[in-house]
């Protein structure tokens, strides 16, 4: 469906596990939204392995890339941004800092949400504060509560 998605200008395009690399370069030359849902593979895996988008083909391509948690019974139920962020950094190929980019600014920009996702002068104030000194422990530390304050 990314042929027929990018065709009718779609905002995003979710999941991508089968995504193949026609699909990967057709989305970097739109303007449509690779969203990657890496806990689905996690909750949905095989003993020999879950099946993950490859957002790292994706980012190398140039596609405005995402990740989200799917939130629901079926595939994934977890709210987890943090396990989001983990597993798109262990099974999607991204690193840490494109996990966490991701889910920042490239989800805010998705939304139509200019002032946000980024810390500048003049952007909106949505923070968390990190019991880390480090960002990229949130890739590193899986099921963890890294939140310090709101």
């Amino acid at each position: 469906m990314v042929k027929e998605a990018v065709r009718l200008g779609a905002l995003s395009v979710d999941h991508l596990e089968a995504t193949t690399i026609e699909d990967a370069e057709m989305l970097a030359q739109s303007e449509t939204f690779a969203v990657g849902l890496p806990c689905t593979g996690l909750h949905l895996s095989k003993p020999t392995g879950g099946e993950y988008a490859n957002l790292r083909r994706l980012v190398d391509f140039g596609a405005k890339v995402a990740i989200a948690t799917n939130f629901n019974p079926g595939s994934s139920p977890t709210m987890s941004m943090p396990l989001a962020i983990a597993a798109a950094a262990r099974f999607c190929g991204l690193t840490p800092q494109e996990a966490i980019t991701a889910c920042t600014i490239n989800a805010a920009s998705l939304l139509g949400l200019k002032d946000r996702g980024f810390i500048a002068p003049g952007a909106r104030a949505d923070l968390i504060l990190l019991k880390h000194t480090d960002e990229r422990m949130l890739a590193y530390e899986m099921g963890g509560d890294p939140v310090d304050a709101i």
